[in-house]
């Protein structure tokens, strides 16, 4: 149980840095437009 909060924990913080590398990506792709 303890092994597996622990592998959701990293999936959800590798979702988060997902979405802020989107994110990030977007208002660059602003920038340049």
């Amino acid at each position: 149980m303890y092994a597996n909060s622990r592998n959701f924990m990293i999936i959800v913080v590798n979702i988060c840095w997902g979405l802020v590398g989107i994110v990030n990506f977007n208002i660059e792709d602003s920038k340049v437009l």
